[in-house]
């Protein structure tokens, strides 16, 4: 059960950024003018670093939210993922992007991936640090009145 909830957590948040990323790059292009997505373009570029970043970071807390534990390890895999992903693009791109491109789309989704895990964590943690009694009617009258707590 543990295995399946891992795969459904890294598949989750993969799917989440591969679509916010197919979404969004085409709209990305029409706003810039761009035809094809062999043009270079300076604010295409930030535009799509942008909302790259904030979709990891969506996708690795997604993610480290569905695995419940491990949550950075489970958002590597998605880097991981995105990494091969961003080979094939590039691959398929035929390298008419200049490579600085490339290598920062490329190495910002993993670690943006790993950030959103981490609030995720840091979030769990302070659940599980929060005391979990809570005070009923009936433990107030009695605490008020002096007595001591069973």
């Amino acid at each position: 059960m543990r295995v399946l909830r891992s795969v459904v957590a890294v598949l989750a948040g993969f799917g989440l950024l591969a679509t916010v990323i197919g979404l969004a790059t085409p709209a990305a292009m029409r706003a810039f003018g761009i035809s094809e997505p062999r043009t270079f373009q300076m604010g295409f570029f930030l535009a799509n670093l942008a909302y790259t970043l904030v979709a990891a970071v969506a996708a690795g807390y997604l993610c480290g939210r569905i695995a419940g534990k491990h949550e950075v390890a489970h958002a590597a895999a998605i880097g991981l993922a995105a990494i091969v992903a961003g080979f094939f693009t590039m691959r398929q791109q035929g390298g008419t992007q200049p490579g600085a491109y490339d290598m920062t789309m490329a190495g910002c989704a993993p670690i943006s991936a790993m950030v959103g895990a981490a609030l995720a964590m840091m979030q769990r943690i302070g659940r599980q640090s929060r005391p979990r009694h809570v005070k009923t009617p009936a433990n107030r009258q009695t605490i008020s009145q002096g007595q001591s707590q069973p």
